[in-house]
């Protein structure tokens, strides 16, 4: 896993890589509502490392961000879409 930013259709947005497969990513965007969504092995092209003071970005930081964001759209994590729960648990 590692944070990414993808420049897509919809503008930049930030990003958890959290697998790579034959035909395609899954990244969980900060994006209402939160979900995982799969892009093409394509995009790759379009992705970038995401940087916090010129190191690679702390997952723990984003799964902060993350959590935060899912208190304000979701009213907390029991609530959100269990692929997204999966992630979150992996990371405590």
């Amino acid at each position: 896993m590692k944070v990414i930013n993808i420049h897509g259709e919809e503008g930049s947005r930030c990003g958890l890589l959290v697998k790579s497969l034959r035909k395609y990513h899954y990244v969980l965007l900060i994006d209402n509502p939160l979900r995982i969504k799969k892009f093409p092995l394509e995009m790759e092209k379009f992705f970038r490392d995401e940087l916090y003071k010129g190191k690679p970005y702390p997952i723990s930081r984003f799964i902060r961000v993350i959590r935060r964001c899912a208190k304000s759209w979701h009213g907390g994590v029991k609530n959100l879409n269990k692929d997204v729960k999966e992630v979150l648990a992996q990371r405590d």
